[in-house]
């Protein structure tokens, strides 16, 4: 389990801003935010000054970013103010890491980082993790918006767009040519199966084509559906199922 309190080089339980940003869901630099407005608004600054202590802790890219650490008094006025559906929950957790923590320093026990430098070391490793997540949450985010608008509205989408949304390693054609070479399509032609379409993974789409000064003709679309995009995802082993797309966003 993460530690939320760790034992200060003065032998004092203490958590820092990052902890109380990553455990509440909130943007670090919003609660470095509230805890300077606690230090200029407050008429009994050296009081708050014993609460909190400023620190600077290097971020992914080596630079150096503040942080603060503060007491237990510290974070009682920091979160003071912290509402939300879990906020309770998550100041008892906090509560209790820090009773358990003074368990530990009383009784002499060091099963857990006992040195400031320690926690930061923690911190700084936490900051990494959350940092790269919230790349890869980045890039995927036009992929899942995408595939969410079609899990909420039933949109059909063309084998292309299958393509893209399940970031294959190729486009439309080979697409085509893979899905005949699986047999899910005819061999001959790029159209499924009837057992696939009355699966529900499919559906075709007859659209009359108009020329100015030639004949029309028909052209049959291949519509790929919620079902078949996940099972097309399945097929190709490239991407979560549905469920778990949905577990995402």
């Amino acid at each position: 389990m993460e530690e939320l309190v760790i034992k200060s080089e003065k032998g004092t339980p203490v958590t820092t801003s990052l902890l109380v940003a990553q455990k509440f869901g909130k943007e670090h630099k919003h609660v470095l935010e509230v805890i300077r407005t606690l230090a200029e608004n407050s008429a009994d600054l050296p009081k708050i000054k014993n609460m909190f202590y400023e620190a600077l802790l290097p971020d992914s890219y080596g630079r150096m970013q503040p942080l603060f650490v503060m007491n237990r008094d510290g974070f009682s006025l920091l979160v003071m103010g912290f509402t939300g559906k879990e906020a309770l929950r998550f100041k008892l957790d906090f509560i209790e890491a820090f009773n358990r923590m003074e368990s530990i320093i009383k009784n002499g026990q060091h099963q857990v980082p006992c040195s400031f430098r320690e926690a930061l070391l923690l911190a700084a490793q936490q900051q990494e993790q959350i940092e790269t997540q919230q790349k890869q949450l980045a890039l995927q985010a036009p992929k899942v918006a995408l595939m969410n608008k079609i899990l909420d509205t039933d949109q059909k989408i063309d084998i292309g767009q299958a393509s893209k949304i399940l970031s294959l390693p190729f486009g439309r054609n080979t697409l085509f040519a893979n899905l005949r070479e699986k047999g899910v399509f005819f061999k001959n032609r790029n159209e499924p199966k009837q057992e696939y379409i009355e699966r529900g993974y499919f559906e075709l789409k007859e659209k009359w084509i108009d020329r100015e000064h030639h004949d029309g003709f028909m052209i049959v679309k291949v519509l790929v559906t919620q079902k078949g995009l996940d099972f097309i995802a399945r097929l190709f082993e490239v991407v979560p199922s549905k469920k778990q797309l949905m577990k995402i966003a």
